[in-house]
Formats: C-alpha cells, structure tokens, sequence
C-alpha cells in the first residue's frame, strides 16, 4: 500500500537526518545536492504522456499504463490517505521575474511571519526582476537573480544564489523538487507554484526570456515526474498554485498522480494571492493532516480578501487528488453520451454551457479564457435534458466527492470548485488544447460539438421582421424598446440574444459601440430588449470619454468589466487591462485592476508613469467589422484614480447625430441574425 510504504520511507529517512529538521539552516547540509535532474526538451517522446527514464528510454508518466503502444489513463486510483506524520516542509517556486514581483515580497514577508520550528520549514526559490521592485524584503536586499531561500523566525537565509535562471524550463522545477524534497526530508510535503496562471496553456511566465516561457501542462508532468523520482519522494501531500484560473480539470487530472490534495482557483486572483500566515496553524499542530492544511489557506484567503475588499470575487478549492481519475471516468462518459446525442441535442447542450459561469471573462470574447464551471454545467443538463441526466449526475457527484472545501465570493457565487474549457464557437477553440496531457474523451467532445455546431442552415435562427428592420419606439419610462420576431420552432436556437447600443462617430461613417443589453426571448419568438440611454463615462482630472461597459448578474450582485490599455513606463509595453467593477443595490462592492500579459493575467500594480487608456469598440457598417481602438487624446495616470459614472448621454447629445440599435439572436457556434433600428437626434 501506497500508504505504508510512503511512510516506512520517511520515518527511516526522518530518523537519519532528525538534526536537520529545525535546526539553523546555515548549519545544515542544505546545500547537499540530489543527482543532476535532466528533462530533455529537444526530444520528445512521441506522446504526450510519457517521460523519459533515467536509461533514456521512454515510458508512460505515472497514471498513464501502456496499451498497444499508446499511454492509456489508469482507470481507478486505488491510494488511500494516511494520518500519519508531524513534520512539515513548504516548497515555495516563486516566478516574480514579471510584473507580480511587488506581491510576492509582500508573500514572502507573511512567511517570514510564520517562521520555522522543528516540525515545520519553508523553502523558497524566488526568482526576481530588474523593473518592477527595487527594495529588499525581510533582511535580505534587492537581487534580479534566483535565490533559495529558508525560512528562519523573523528573517530569511540566502541558501544559494542560482544565478538568472529560466523558471520557465521543467528542468529547473524538476531540480528544485529533487533539491527541496532531499535537502528538506519530511514526513509531509507540499509545493506551492507562485505566478501568473491561465488555465490550460500553463503556468509562469519569465520576463528573462526572450519567449516569456511559460510551464504548459505536459512541461508541468515532466517537472513533476522527475524531480519526485530524483528526490525519492512517492508524491506531494499538497500541490498548490497561488496563480488565476488553475482550478481546472485539465490541471487537476494532469498532476493527479503526483499529490494526494490539489488547492487552486477556478478565476482570477487578486494581487495579494493567498495569506501564508495560514501556515502557522503547523506551528501548533504538526501533526495537522493535508486535507485540514488546505482547508486553512482556503479559509485564510477568504478571511484576507474580506480584509482587502476582495472577497467579492474569490474563488479558491482544496480538492482530493485520489478522487480525480473517477472524476476523469464520469466526464469521459458524458462526453461520449453527448457526442451520440448532437444531432437532437446540441441547443440543449448549449444552452446548458450558456447558463453555466464562466472564468477568465473580457469584454473582447477572443481575449477570454472561456473556462466554465463543470459542476454547474453537469447540473444544467441533468435538469434539462433527459438523455444525458443519468451521465450527467454522475459527472456532479463525482465532483461532489472530490472537491473537500471551496469559497466562492458573491460575484462568482455559483462556482463550486473545478473548471473546463468550453468556448462555444469554432474560431474561439484553441488548437494547442488537443495536445495537452490530459484524457481525450472531452477534447473529442469539444471537436465534434464546434464542428457540428458551425454547420447545418437550419440551426442559425432567422429574424422574420421585413428588411431586417426591428421594430422600435421610445418609453418615457425605459426608454428604446427594441424587438424582433422569429419562428417559434426556432426558439430552442437561441443561445445568447442581446444588443448593441451605439451612436454614428464624429460623422466618419462608424460607430461608437456604447454597451451591450440583454434581450429576452419569448416562448412565442419575440425577442426584446431596452436602452435608457445610460452610458459610461470614465474621467480623471480635467479629462473624460466615453468607455466600453459589459455586464453580467450573479444572484444580487452585478459584475462589470471595462477594458483598457495599460502601458507600462519601465518597458514601454502594452497589455490590455480590464477594471472588474462589483456592485448590488447598495452600490459599489469592489473594484480591481487586472492586466493581461502572454503569460496570463494578474492584478495590476501601477507604477508613475504608467498609463491606463479607455478601449472603444467601433463598428465599422462598410465592411462589417468591429475593432477595439484607443481612445485618441484621453490618457489617464495608471496609479491615480479613474472616476466611472453611468449618465444619461442623450440629452447631451447634438442634433443630427444617429442612433443604432442592433437586436442579435445567436446559436451555440455564434452565428444568428440581427434586425437594426436607428434614430436621430432632433
């Protein structure tokens, strides 16, 4: 049993190297080092779930068996969990070579804060970059470089200093594994990865490469599958990532076999990440087990976002790795129901993807990350469609069993603790997601889903209205009521149904998209929607504009997200920034600042100097297409207030300038129709 021998192991270990644990780690044998760890990029092995041994060769990665040639999934995970242990070592692999290095001092200093004993040490190694902070944090100063870090009560010890170093390369996770886990012998392990996250495509980011370089899910396995094996460690007792959107199966299901707790978020997080004092529950209780460790950091993360004004938005999960593979096995089922059931029962499906919440949202879909809840997705078609409500129950009790603890803020209230990527239009889904180390039944659902979704005249839903001229008039009470018809057969088509509201631009032939409204769709095949004419207005000192505003309700709670581009003055770089803005009746919740980079996205933590620029969505009705555009001459000082009002634009508007409002009905895959009203201002 898994159990057993894990702990025969390392209580043999722990009797052998019992001065080290606790003890000054300038006196230890620290800097001992484990056999070199190679993990050879240049040649792959020809599937994605193998690995290459020590001998050269290659063999499928832990969880995977071979079958005829090809590493096919282990169907049951038969470890069990143990109770036994009282000493503890914290990994830390910290990747703040990027525009996140503020908050990881701000980390590292709660874990200084926690300190050491002689049942618990924390290890760190801190990669840091030249442009972002320039301070030293605890005792140590300023450095650009990557350092190994210990622990001590009030203060850290510089380990080594590895010099700059890619931490985007599985081969320099994998030698910190085998290093932390043979330097820091203990009965439980766990590993933290601290960075930018976004979902699927990976981890990390390091700005001292010319590529950013990133840890995708198959680097991740390899990392993880030679650093254990080098550091003679069966698996971790915790595997966490402090990063946005890694709450997904797809992460889950690719480190499975290599931890027995996965703790992680389904959505973005806020710059200050998790609260590390949650550690010090180890300090008076070493024998505390995994499972009620990671309940600890969810529950501190809530406390600190409560404290930060947040929480609103915090999603963190503690799952049970042992119960991800019957996860895996349910979803792989429900794949296959709903591939044979597409031909009758794509709307179903889709509309189930449409009511379910999604992560990594941005107001330009080809920005978001399209990851859903998959609980809730389950949920969603085990209620509606008959077919696959069997399948589908399995999927939501499967997740019930495996997901031990989770918070969920008030803006993202329906998540419950494992996400998927879902984008619901072919030329929204990424290629790179066929390829990733993970169980092919749901890639294979997705290909045959978008495929079959983009095709058939039938399944686009059609406006009757004559000219495609909705039909529209003006309510002293709510304003523009715009409406349009189509067939009642159609009804089911429908999966997103709103519209645009937009104003003609200084007479040059586009126009200013101003938001978008949602419409209701009736049993009958009257779709509706209404504009009052309130518009955002973003504005800061003697400056003002326009701006771009999309919204969505969760319960009470209204989340908005206004793009910007964010410039950065140390680089000269341009990312787009979106500002969440949280609000309910009794007005404004939060509102954070989050900026998208290639390696994903992070709070934005502004500098002087750097600058924020309102993004327009502009139509151009020539040749059909819509671009997102600065806002000319307004530019705001990224570091200062923006001030965000909604006011009423039309009596302000001058006479003779054209009103449009489109009404769009629109199936699974995005296609649909539109009617069109305009107006023009007396």
């Amino acid at each position: 049993m898994r159990c057993l021998l894990k702990w025969s192991f390392l209580a043999l270990i722990g009797l052998m190297m019992l001065p080290l644990i606790g003890c000054d780690p300038a006196d230890s044998d620290a800097s001992r080092q484990p056999p070199q760890v190679v993990v050879d990029l240049e040649h792959l092995c020809p599937d994605v779930n193998m690995v290459r041994s020590a001998a050269g060769d290659c063999i499928c990665r832990r969880g995977f068996a071979s079958v005829d040639g090809v590493c096919a999934p282990i169907e049951e995970d038969a470890r069990q969990h143990d109770d036994a242990g009282s000493t503890w070592t914290i990994l830390v692999y910290m990747v703040a070579d990027n525009n996140l290095e503020p908050f990881g001092l701000q980390d590292i200093e709660e874990m200084v804060r926690v300190g050491n004993s002689a049942s618990l040490n924390i290890v760190i190694q801190a990669d840091r970059a030249a442009a972002y902070a320039d301070g030293g944090v605890a005792d140590l100063g300023d450095w650009t470089t990557v350092k190994r870090l210990h622990v001590d009560n009030g203060g850290l010890t510089e380990l080594d200093d590895l010099g700059e170093l890619n931490m985007g390369n599985p081969a320099t996770l994998a030698d910190f594994i085998s290093w932390g886990t043979t330097a820091w012998p203990a009965d439980r392990t766990a590993i933290i990865l601290w960075d930018h996250g976004a979902s699927w495509p990976g981890f990390g980011g390091d700005e001292s490469t010319a590529s950013l370089d990133m840890l995708d899910l198959r680097e991740l396995a390899m990392a993880f599958e030679a650093g254990l094996s080098a550091g003679g460690l069966d698996e971790f007792d915790i595997i966490g990532f402090d990063a946005c959107l890694m709450g997904s199966w797809e992460t889950a299901s690719t480190l499975a076999p290599y931890g027995e707790f996965f703790i992680a978020s389904e959505d973005l997080e806020p710059g200050h990440g998790w609260d590390f004092t949650s550690l010090r529950t180890l300090l008076t209780d070493p024998s505390r087990l995994p499972e009620d460790l990671g309940r600890d950091i969810v529950d501190g993360f809530a406390s600190q976002g409560a404290q930060a004004g947040t929480g609103h938005t915090l999603t963190l999960s503690l799952v049970d790795l042992y119960r991800v593979t019957a996860v895996t096995s349910a979803l792989e089922e429900l794949s296959e129901q709903m591939v044979g059931n597409l031909a009758i029962g794509l709307p179903a499906i889709a509309t189930a993807r449409m009511n379910t919440l999604t992560f990594g949202n941005n107001a330009d879909p080809t920005a978001a990350f399209h990851m859903m809840d998959l609980s809730q997705f389950g949920q969603n078609l085990s209620t509606s469609t008959p077919a696959l409500s069997g399948a589908a129950s399995a999927l939501v009790d499967a997740l019930s069993a495996a997901i031990r603890h989770h918070i969920a803020g008030s803006a993202v209230a329906r998540a419950r603790g494992m996400s998927i990527y879902f984008p619901l239009q072919p030329a929204l889904y990424k290629n790179a997601y066929g390829g990733l180390p993970v169980h092919p039944a749901w890639s294979a659902f997705l290909t045959a889903f978008l495929s079959h979704a983009g095709s058939g005249d039938n399944t686009v839903p059609t406006f009757t209205n004559a000219g495609h001229v909705a039909d529209a008039y003006w309510d002293d009470e709510y304003g523009y009521v715009v409406s349009g018809s189509i067939a009642p057969s159609q009804v089911s088509l429908v999966t997103s149904a709103y519209m645009n509201y937009a104003i003609q631009y200084a007479g040059e032939g586009v126009y200013l998209i101003l938001g978008s409204a949602i419409a209701v769709v009736d049993t009958s095949g009257l779709i509706l929607s209404v504009w009052d004419g309130e518009t955002l207005v973003l504005s800061q000192g003697d400056q003002s504009t326009l701006g771009y505003w999309e919204t969505a309700e969760e319960g009470t709670t209204m989340v908005s997200r206004i793009p910007f581009l964010y410039e950065a003055a140390a680089t000269g770089a341009r990312h787009e920034a979106i500002l969440t803005y949280v609000s309910d009746e009794t007005g404004l919740l939060s509102a954070t600042w989050y900026v998208i980079t290639p390696q994903g996205v992070s709070e934005l933590f502004p500098w002087p100097g750097d600058l924020l620029i309102p993004l327009l969505r502009v139509y151009n009705p020539a040749d059909g297409t819509i671009q997102w555009l600065p806002s000319g001459d307004v530019v705001f000082a990224a570091d200062q207030p923006v001030d965000i009002s909604f006011e009423n634009l039309l009596p302000a508007l001058p006479s003779g300038t054209v009103i449009e409002l489109d009404l769009f009905a629109e199936n699974a895959a995005g296609n649909g129709d539109v009617v069109s009203a305009e107006d023009v201002i007396p």
